[in-house]
């Protein structure tokens, strides 16, 4: 999956959450974006640890691809 399919399904999903049974609408673009910047930030981190297990090229080229799914989420 390219970074810009990966970006628009994260945003998807989000959107389609329902605050609470109260609330009838669903979460906006801008709340979605926020929740997948955060989810991408936590792989990227988790990347970060994976450093140590499986060395520097491996980390690169993930944290590249979560990098511009970040990028492409902006763009959203």
């Amino acid at each position: 999956m390219t970074p810009k399919e990966k970006a628009n399904e994260l945003i998807d999903n989000f959107e389609l959450i329902e605050r609470s049974e109260v609330w009838e609408d669903s979460i906006n673009l801008f709340e979605a974006k926020q929740f997948a910047f955060i989810c991408v930030g936590e792989i990227i981190e988790a990347l970060g640890s994976n450093r140590i297990i499986y060395g520097s090229e491996y980390r690169n080229d993930e944290t590249d691809y979560w990098e511009t799914v970040k990028e492409e989420i902006n763009k959203l």
